[in-house]
């Protein structure tokens, strides 16, 4: 069995080589046919689709640029392997679920909410003209990678990922993903061009924010979300590993996320940071040292690089940077604008750029700046394109995923892996990703968001099962 497992690894990892190389025979074998093909294996074989799951989040870190983004063929639509990947994942699972070999969950609220929303969004672009282009097609990036896929990985994570040893699985694949993350962002600030990987992380051409910890992102800020999230996991994690020298490492690397998290220079990513480690210990106090030391080790960075943080280049600190701020500023007020102009229903998704510039206008003692620029707040950006209907939809998403969070935090114990701990780390990883919704517009990038509603799934699959009585007893 082992054998085969490690054959099947090595013909997805070939798959995989060579579909960057893009030479359309082989794109089209390898992407469409052998590399999903091979991931059927490996679910079948371990008789557990949370492989599956892991397998795409793995190749959805690398899906951004450059390297396997787009597998393309005359005969066939652009589509990343990421979104094959998926595909094929789900097909397995509502496979299982005809051949009667899986349950799902009741569908709450939540899934409820989140396929309104969706509608909304669609009737939206459909109104407004954004959800198709001459010579392009259908325009429907943005919708999938902020809400479509994520809230699927939602419905599938709750009902695949449903006991402590998948749920420690994916823990793991995280940390690994937080180690490169972490080593990556290191490299990139030294200028260690030959261990970066993918390559063009180094090209300065390819993405933004380049001389900052991007990542694989190419984006600073969605790269410091990401860190800070998978953080608060690691820790969890690893407070609850044995002692051993693999934890020791593991130890040593989840501080060097601390290292390269200061290396994205981003304010928000720093904030999200230091309100995670002060407001999770109150609810899990096993954590009060950990983080403290972490708050005092980021402290410790700042006050050694202090000239270069509070200088205005964002390549070296750039808290004092103020061009962001005010671009922001001009943002909000030309949202507010907007929105009062077309409160209820909004401009229609995806039409900010198109509309936005009418409603810019000089504001006392601040510099004109942001025309053009998405909204770099992912909730103004929801409330102006769809409205009070969409925000309210939206909103009530994340109230009844946190109002179950609430529950299960209520019924369990508190020393197990599946105890309170568990819950408090979703709420930790949580106020990262929330706090960067303020000041990013998350649409754009679905690994953040598919790992927000991944663990949330989770979290509210556990309390469905509570419930249902199948798994816990107080």
């Amino acid at each position: 069995m082992l054998i085969k497992k490690f054959l099947i690894f090595g013909i997805v990892s070939a798959g995989l080589i060579l579909t960057a190389i893009r030479i359309p025979i082989l794109t089209l074998l390898l992407g469409y046919i052998v590399i999903p093909t091979a991931l059927l294996f490996i679910v079948f074989l371990s008789k557990d689709l949370t492989n599956g799951l892991i397998f795409w989040l793995c190749v959805l870190l690398f899906s951004g640029v450059g390297i396997w983004a787009w597998i393309s063929h005359p005969t066939l639509p652009d589509i990343s392997l990421d979104r094959v990947i998926w595909i094929t994942v789900f097909a397995v699972f509502f496979a299982e679920i005809a051949m009667r070999r899986r349950k799902i969950l009741p569908i709450t609220k939540i899934e409820m909410m989140m396929i309104l929303f969706c509608i909304v969004c669609l009737i939206s672009m459909v109104k407004a003209g954004t959800i198709y282009e001459e010579g392009q097609g259908l325009v429907l990036r943005s919708f999938l990678n902020g809400y479509a896929i994520p809230f699927s990985i939602f419905f599938i994570g709750k009902n695949i990922v449903d006991n402590e040893q998948r749920i420690k699985r994916l823990f793991q694949f995280l940390l690994l993903i937080g180690i490169y993350l972490a080593l990556t962002g290191i490299f990139e600030h030294f200028r260690f061009t030959s261990l970066v990987f993918p390559r063009y992380i180094m090209d300065p051409d390819v993405g933004i924010h380049f001389g900052r910890a991007r990542g694989p992102f190419l984006q600073a800020e969605v790269n410091g979300t990401v860190l800070v999230m998978i953080f608060v996991v690691n820790v969890y994690f690893l407070i609850h590993k044995r002692w051993g020298i693999s934890k020791v490492i593991y130890i040593i690397f989840t501080g060097l996320m601390v290292i390269t998290m200061f290396f994205t220079y981003t304010r928000a990513c720093w904030l999200g940071f230091i309100l995670s480690i002060l407001i999770v210990p109150l609810f899990y106090p096993r954590l009060r040292k950990i983080f403290l030391l972490c708050f005092f080790v980021i402290v410790i960075i700042a006050i050694l690089n202090w000239d270069n943080v509070m200088s205005e280049d964002r390549t070296v600190g750039g808290v004092t940077a103020m061009d962001p701020v005010y671009a922001r500023i001009n943002l909000y007020a030309a949202s507010l604008s907007m929105f009062l102009d077309r409160p209820i229903l909004g401009f229609g998704f995806n039409t900010f750029q198109n509309f936005s510039p009418d409603y810019f206008h000089k504001i006392s003692g601040i510099p004109l700046m942001g025309v053009g620029l998405v909204p770099h707040d992912t909730l103004a950006g929801i409330l102006v394109e769809l409205g009070l209907l969409g925000l309210i939809t939206l909103l009530l998403i994340f109230f009844y995923v946190f109002r179950n969070s609430v529950k299960l935090y209520r019924s369990l114990y508190s020393k197990p892996f599946l105890g309170k701990g568990l819950v408090v780390t979703f709420w930790g990883l949580s106020i990262a990703f929330f706090v960067n919704m303020q000041f990013v517009e998350m649409r754009y990038f679905q690994f953040p968001n598919s790992l927000f509603f991944l663990v949330a799934g989770i979290i509210v699959g556990l309390n469905q099962r509570l419930l249902l009585n199948k798994v816990y007893k107080k």
